[in-house]
């Protein structure tokens, strides 16, 4: 009896703990996430900024599978389960800056999202209209005195401790940036100069896309359907 009575006591007692975790409320970081021109979800401003150069496009099926740890850091939202059909379809553009070092932004990453503004009998032509998904900055020590790991240690005391690591990339990352940013941090070393390079990805950029075209998707379905 004593047995069943110590059970039902375990029994509550964890019940009372998962709704206490669930009531618990997420925390809300508030991590820097602009950088001079540079603003998540910015449209695409390649005819504005000639410096920058489109190095390469592809979908977001292609990026995941060919992403290594060269490529910019730009994970989707952990609260969307992604169709390969509909990935296969949002296009991801890359930009780079002549500029690679302190104080510049040498990788940028676009998505665009359909509109369906071109139609013909025989197809629709979706237009893109990229915006910035993910990006990089390099923030420097200019006295030279200190390193890239003092600097993290400094970043981690200002913003408080990291959500976790990606150990290929020697990153440390942050979730819920001002409630729908991501943050990377890793370190950089560029000439005699020592920093940090810090990763920028807006999750609501790849909500908005991946829904845009679902749904342009799913009305292509519908309308098909009615040609049967």
């Amino acid at each position: 009896m004593k047995r069943v009575i110590m059970l039902v006591a375990i029994f509550f007692m964890v019940i009372a703990t998962t709704a206490m975790a669930a009531d618990k409320p997420v925390k809300i970081r508030q991590n820097r996430v602009d950088f001079g021109p540079f603003t998540p979800g910015a449209p695409l401003f390649l005819e504005t900024a000639p410096a920058l150069k489109d190095s390469g496009q592809t979908n977001w099926l292609k990026f995941t599978k060919d992403a290594d740890k060269l490529s910019v850091w730009a994970p989707a939202p952990e609260d969307i389960k992604i169709s390969e059909r509909i990935a296969a379809k949002i296009p991801v553009m890359t930009v780079t800056s002549p500029e690679q070092g302190c104080g510049s932004a040498p990788r940028l990453l676009f998505l665009s999202g359909p509109v369906a503004a071109v139609t013909t009998a025989a197809e629709t032509k979706p237009a893109a209209t990229g915006k910035l998904y993910s990006y990089e900055y390099v923030v420097c020590d200019p006295s030279g005195l200190l390193t890239p790991e003092s600097m993290t240690d400094q970043y981690i005391s200002k913003y408080g401790m990291y959500d976790g690591k990606d150990y290929d990339r020697q990153m440390i990352f942050y979730k819920n940036v001002q409630g729908h940013y991501r943050v990377g941090v890793r370190p950089f070393t560029g000439g005699d100069r020592a920093g940090l390079m810090v990763t920028v990805v807006d999750e609501n950029v790849f909500r908005e896309v991946y829904q845009q075209w679902r749904g342009v998707i799913r009305s292509a379905s519908k309308r098909v359907l009615s040609e049967f």
